[in-house]
């Protein structure tokens, strides 16, 4: 009875060592051609920014990098797909890949904001996925304001779908101004609900809050960029000043996906 135990134990053992040692996504080592994307390009770090006030120009650079990197099953297929994000001369560019005949096959690209880091001297952006059933969704959410050379905000919105290893665009959404009246911003409000998503009051309104903080509820964020302004900076420092350069503000890059990631465990239903 004994060696019958002990054997019933040793199968199970050798079971749940199979289990573990057995590879993952079809055998693919995904990390590998994770690690070869990240080899091939630098990596966004902060950066400083500055502006001209006797010519009242901004003095925004060309910004190009590495963002983000995520894995995940985005179309449902069955088979895991890699989203890149990159800044590509202030372009803000997704690209889908898979791998094929073990190399790496971008499938799609798309600009999500042209010209994204150029003019506005505060910028706070995020990007999230949600899921809904089966499907999970990309969104993009950007409030962009200007006081130096400028006077008012922009926000801009964009809602991704995946099909067949594709982006398909679902929604997109973007309105600039100083003032909002209330009727205004109750349309746009349901624009946003529209899409799916909860929404109390935009980030710019008195106490709102980002999208991704009102959905949370099977979300995940992939990545900010936050550009604000430096402690102590005022730009009426400046006004009738010669200067050419001053250093008004920092742009910070944060990416959520520090390891390979498994999203499956972060977009479960609750």
């Amino acid at each position: 009875m004994k060696k019958v135990i002990i054997s019933i134990c040793i199968l199970v053992l050798l079971g749940i060592l199979i289990i573990i040692l057995l590879p993952k996504n079809n055998g693919i080592d995904y990390e590998k051609y994770v690690n070869e994307i990240k080899s091939k390009e630098s990596i966004l770090e902060n950066m400083d920014n500055f502006y001209n006030p006797k010519d009242g120009i901004m003095l925004n650079e060309n910004v190009s990098g590495l963002l983000d990197v995520a894995l995940y099953d985005f179309d449902n297929d069955e088979e895991t797909e890699i989203l890149v994000t990159r800044v590509k001369e202030n372009d803000i560019v997704l690209s889908l890949y898979r791998v094929e005949d073990n190399k790496l096959k971008e499938t799609d690209k798309i600009v999500l904001f042209e010209d994204y880091l150029d003019f506005s001297d505060e910028i706070s952006f995020n990007c999230f996925l949600k899921k809904n059933e089966n499907d999970v969704f990309l969104y993009a959410e950007s409030l962009e304001s200007s006081s130096l050379i400028a006077d008012g905000i922009t926000w801009k919105f964009r809602k991704l779908g995946f099909n067949k290893d594709r982006f398909f665009d679902i929604a997109k959404k973007e309105f600039s101004g100083s003032y909002f009246d209330e009727d205004y911003l109750s349309e746009e409000k349901d624009f946003v609900k529209e899409t799916g998503l909860v929404i109390d009051k935009f980030a710019f309104e008195e106490n709102g809050k980002s999208l991704y903080e009102q959905n949370r509820k099977n979300s995940y964020k992939l990545y900010d960029i936050i550009r604000e302004h430096i402690s102590g900076f005022s730009s009426v420092d400046y006004y009738d000043s010669n200067e050419t350069k001053v250093k008004y503000g920092v742009t910070k890059f944060k990416s959520y996906n520090k390891e390979i990631l498994d999203l499956g465990n972060s977009l479960k239903e609750e």
